[in-house]
């Protein structure tokens, strides 16, 4: 895997304190239960839009697992 920075935009809570928005995804193979892929993504950006390079990422992994 490689380490990518990634712009993470910043929201504002309710008690006026600021944090980064992003949310981490993960693909699991459900046959066996092993971690294939995480990546971290924008808060800002929908799941059908940060499922593909999850994905592209396990798949990367389970062709490297050969």
């Amino acid at each position: 895997m490689e380490n990518r920075m990634i712009p993470t935009p910043i929201t504002k809570m309710k008690d006026g304190s600021t944090h980064l928005a992003h949310k981490a995804e993960v693909a699991v193979d459900l046959s066996s239960g092993a971690l294939l892929a995480v990546t971290l993504q924008g808060a800002d950006q929908g799941d059908t839009t940060t499922i593909h390079q999850t994905l592209a990422e396990a798949g990367e992994a389970v062709r490297g697992a050969d």
